[in-house]
């Protein structure tokens, strides 16, 4: 049987957004709010794991008020201060308050906001846009074809949903790679303070850990392996920058299986070309620096809602 090929109806200004990150969700529910017809798309099944540090900075926290969400936020800790650490050398730093989620916990939920307003969601389905003509954009979602006024893509950093329409981001020599874990509150009790946002330094990289909701630990890295000993890999290189510092935390992380970690593709890239015809790209899909202390969540709903 010829599956049915669903049409977006374009007389209502429908958008079609391509990944379900912080930058589209945020687009998405915008769009929502003003009455347009948003059909949102991800690769993925929710919940879903992101290597992120899971800090949301004032901005952030505001940008999630702003798009009347920010009640989601209730059970995440709240961070007041940095505290970066690197060989005998310390800084600390107060923050404007601040809060930490899993991605895994914030992105669902603002996913289910966006259903909750009208978004049409298509999850676990690859999306990549097809051809152009005067009245639409083709993108093809699994069997399914869909036509859209405009497509906003916000597939993130291993995005391929662009195919041949737009040349492909120019990634940094010596890129690092994004690797996480979340551990259970028990496992490390004394790994961060209260409100702190802990960065370890190293050499190799540097790593991130923040209290989140339940209790929990994210711990989050940027990592150039090559930097690293040829015997040691990416987790290794995480915990020989953590053990100084949190000795505890160190063999938490070591013995974390190898299925408890996620992973980036390299972070630091740029895309030449951020539009065609109908097309624009936003988000992590649109280039990444390094983000520190919640920057980037508040970047990319920025970007969202702006698009």
């Amino acid at each position: 049987m010829t599956p049915t090929t669903p049409t977006v109806d374009r007389s209502t200004g429908a958008i079609a957004v391509v990944g379900a990150g912080i930058a589209g969700l945020a687009a998405a529910l915008t769009l929502a709010d003003a009455g347009r017809d948003v059909v949102l798309i991800d690769r993925r099944t929710f919940p879903r794991r992101k290597a992120c540090g899971g800090c949301l900075n004032e901005r952030a926290v505001a940008a999630l008020d702003a798009l009347g969400v920010g009640h989601i936020l209730d059970d995440a800790p709240i961070t007041t201060h940095l505290s970066v650490h690197a060989g005998r050398h310390r800084l600390r730093r107060p923050l404007p308050p601040g809060r930490a989620m899993t991605r895994a916990t914030l992105d669902e939920r603002l996913r289910d906001a966006a259903v909750e307003r009208g978004v049409r969601f298509l999850g676990g389905q690859a999306a990549r846009l097809g051809d152009v003509d005067d009245a639409a954009r083709r993108v093809h979602v699994g069997a399914l074809t869909l036509d859209a006024d405009v497509v906003l893509l916000a597939d993130g950093l291993a995005g391929t949903a662009a195919g041949s329409h737009l040349p492909p981001p120019v990634i940094r020599r010596r890129s690092p790679i994004g690797l996480a874990v979340v551990l259970p509150r028990e496992v490390a009790p004394d790994a961060t303070d209260p409100g702190e946002i802990r960065m370890m330094i190293g050499p190799g990289g540097y790593v991130g850990v923040t209290r989140v909701e339940g209790g929990r630990l994210t711990i989050g890295a940027a990592i150039d392996p090559r930097r690293a000993p040829a015997a040691e890999t990416a987790r290794d290189v995480v915990v020989r920058i953590v053990r100084p510092h949190r000795p505890g935390l160190a063999d938490a992380l070591a013995g974390a299986s190898p299925d408890e970690w996620f992973g980036a593709p390299p972070l630091a890239r740029r895309r030449p070309c951020l539009a065609t015809s109908r097309v624009l790209v936003i988000g992590d899909a649109a280039g990444y620096v390094e983000p520190f202390t919640g920057e980037g969540m508040a970047w990319a709903l920025d970007a969202g809602r702006r698009a």
